[in-house]
Formats: structure tokens, sequence, C-alpha cells
């Protein structure tokens, strides 16, 4: 018999595994992350088998990271908030039980953590879908459009993701696609290269980045130049 899910606890439980507690630190996951590849020997068996683990590792710390994206937009409230409703609404996935008010009542999660729980993240596709219900514009335009050169983490390579825009789309579908068939499948006749997986993987933190600083231009909560992104722009120079 299927029990009902208990979406709050579900919720405290991914707070509590996490060291990371917004989308601004999900550049410390993915620099982890970008130093386990460099570290990888992938000429030995042992390295061959970590390679497997890059598409699983940076699409699990994408997911989080815009779980928290979706998750501090609907915080803000209308139009977002509205959107996300009638959205939801469409899709037939609405679900309000007593324990969510008592929760929020409470606060023991927020109206946005308990709305991102309830959207998908399968893969780009979606993540993208949400993105354009939540902005009320087509998100990949706005990401193409934006003055990512300003951003000290992102001048270097803004140009080329403004010009190579799909290719970077192309490299993020094939994480995820990678990521599904390495967690479902012994896939014992893929052979992945370190060089295309540290290309692809750059590329996608490269666009959560440009992620990070679209959406806090959008909602008016751009502050400049921080710590982070001089880290950021340091570690992926030298």
């Amino acid at each position: 018999m299927d029990r009902k899910r208990n979406v709050i606890n579900e919720i405290q439980l991914k707070r509590l595994r996490a060291n990371y507690a917004t989308k601004y630190d999900f550049s410390t996951r993915f620099f982890e992350i970008q130093g386990f590849i460099e570290s990888i020997d992938e000429e030995s068996q042992a390295g061959k088998e970590a390679l497997r683990y890059i598409p699983l590792g940076s699409i699990a710390a994408t997911e989080t990271f815009f779980r928290l994206v979706y998750q501090d937009i609907i915080d803000l409230g209308d139009p977002y908030l509205s959107r996300v409703v009638k959205h939801l609404k469409e899709k037939g996935n609405i679900k309000f039980d007593f324990e969510y008010l008592v929760a929020l009542h409470g606060k023991q999660v927020s109206i946005g953590e308990l709305f991102a729980h309830q959207l998908p993240l399968n893969n780009l596709q979606d993540i993208q879908t949400v993105m354009n219900m939540l902005l009320g514009a087509d998100f990949f335009t706005l990401l193409k459009c934006a003055k990512l050169s300003e951003d000290f983490s992102l001048v270097d390579e803004a140009k080329e993701f403004k010009k190579d825009f799909g290719m970077y789309v192309t490299a993020i579908k094939k994480l995820f696609e990678l990521r599904h068939i390495l967690a479902h499948e012994f896939a014992s006749s893929i052979k992945l290269d370190k060089q295309q997986l540290s290309g692809d993987f750059n590329k996608l933190m490269y666009f959560n980045e440009a992620t990070r600083y679209l959406v806090d231009k959008l909602t008016n909560r751009y502050t400049g130049v921080t710590n982070t992104e001089i880290i950021s722009h340091l570690y992926r120079r030298f």
C-alpha cells in the first residue's frame, strides 16, 4: 500500500543533508567537483570508474541549484507566486494539505520551498519550461541577452557564451543524458573522455553562474562583485 508522502519532512531532511543553503553556495560544490576531475588519472581503472561519477555529481548539484533558484524567485511573491500557482493548477499537480499551512505558520518551510519541491528538474527542458513560466519570458533568450560582462566571474567567457550558446546547451543535455544512463544501467560499453567531460562540466558551471547573475538582475538583488565571484574568477583562470 502506498504511503502518503511527507513533503515537509522531505524538505527538512534535504536541508539537514546539505552544507550549502543558498543558490550562491553552488560554486563551492562545483569547485569541489572541478578539483576532483583534475585529480583523476583516466589511464587507471580507478580513474575510468571515477569519471563515471562526474555526470552524477554535476547534475545532482545543478538540480539542487535550480531548486534553490525556483524557491528564491517564488519567495519574492507576485507575480512569480501567481504564475507558479497557475502553472501547477493547469498541470493538475498542485497539492496543498492542511499540514502545509501548519508548517508555513510555524515557519518550518517557506512558500517557495513548498512549490519548488513540486516543480520538475529531470532534464534541461524541464528547467527551461519552469524558468520560462516563473520569469514570464524565454529563459534562454534572457540568458543570451544578459550583460554578463559586467560580472567579475563571468567576463572571461561572456562573448563565447553568447556566440556559442547552442554548444553550452548541447553539453548540458549530454550530461543529463549520461547521468540518467549511468544511474540506471551498467553501461559498461560507454567510454568517457576526461577532457570532453571537463569541457562539458565547465560549460554547465558557467551556465549556472550566468543564471544566478540573470535572476539577481531581474529581481533587483544583484549587488555587484562578491568574494565568491572573485574566487570563482581566479579559480577558472588559474
